[in-house]
């Protein structure tokens, strides 16, 4: 991102510009993603799209770092209301499965995480936000009494990581067999976690 918005008028269209490009990506995938759309689309002139996305890689990018924000704040809602590990258990696996719908029910989420893979800056904000939500979970785990160890650590980051990949695959079969992988992708973390 080249500048931020610093007035209302800014930010609303910056807000619009995301927006657009968002509906577009809904509409054509993010492989079809032009700026002269995106600003068409927005309503604004082409410069301002400019103005704070050199790119089409930097909107998916800025489109990336939310969705990673708003699990951030999910996972942490999810883990402040547990009270023992047997809660916080529960509550990751209904974590999991929100998240899943969640996939299923935005086409452009899908699309923008699928590119992590390909998009080198896109997939370091990925593993930086895996590591982060990985290291909250750690925390809450040992809080609520859990077994400190750099295993665990790695455990609670792979889970974090994994679960992208897991609903991709899971988009990817029959749905007769997307909520059986998902159900098993819980089990196999959950139990590895908390077993």
């Amino acid at each position: 991102m080249r500048a931020t918005p610093r007035q209302d008028r800014s930010r609303e269209t910056f807000r619009r510009i995301l927006e657009a490009a968002a509906e577009l990506i809904h509409e054509r995938g993010s492989d079809a993603l032009k700026l002269t759309d995106v600003a068409v689309k927005a309503n604004v002139p082409i410069g301002s799209v400019y103005r704070y996305f050199p790119n089409k890689r930097a909107i998916l990018a800025k489109l990336a770092r939310e969705y990673f924000r708003q699990f951030n704040e999910d996972l942490s809602t999810s883990a402040v209301k547990a009270t023992d590990l047997a809660s916080l258990e529960q509550s990751m696996h209904r974590m999991i499965w929100r998240i899943f719908r969640r996939f299923q029910n935005e086409p452009v989420l899908r699309d923008v995480l699928s590119g992590c893979e390909a998009d080198r800056d896109i997939e370091e904000i990925n593993l930086a936000d895996s590591r982060e939500s990985g290291d909250r979970l750690y925390e809450k785990f040992i809080e609520l009494g859990g077994e400190p160890s750099p295993m665990k650590r790695i455990e609670c980051f792979m889970m974090c990581h994994l679960s992208g990949s897991a609903f991709r695959m899971a988009l990817a079969v029959p749905p007769k067999d997307a909520d059986l992988l998902v159900e098993r992708f819980s089990e196999m973390v959950l139990n590895q976690l908390f077993g």
